[in-house]
């Protein structure tokens, strides 16, 4: 069974709020622009996100994402390739 894009983005919304202190996260924000969040943090979430769904990330598209909404369009584009 697949993991929902509601638990993924709930997943992350949970992670990035506790790694914020507590902060109030939409998925809209800028990961970098918005939270603040450095190259280390990223890296932990992407670490995060691949155990959470015991897939890889591959590198290129680590470019790509700047935001909740990013990863969730990347991971439907990956489902869709792979149907």
């Amino acid at each position: 069974m697949s993991i929902s894009n509601q638990e993924i983005e709930q997943k992350m919304i949970d992670y990035i709020t506790e790694k914020k202190n507590g902060m109030s996260i939409t998925n809209t924000m800028s990961f970098r622009n918005d939270l603040g969040l450095d190259s280390v943090d990223l890296t932990e979430i992407i670490f995060m996100l691949e155990d959470f769904l015991n897939q890889l990330i591959d590198d290129e598209d680590l470019f790509k994402i700047d935001s909740i909404t990013d990863v969730l369009g990347l991971i439907k584009n990956r489902r869709e390739e792979s149907a």
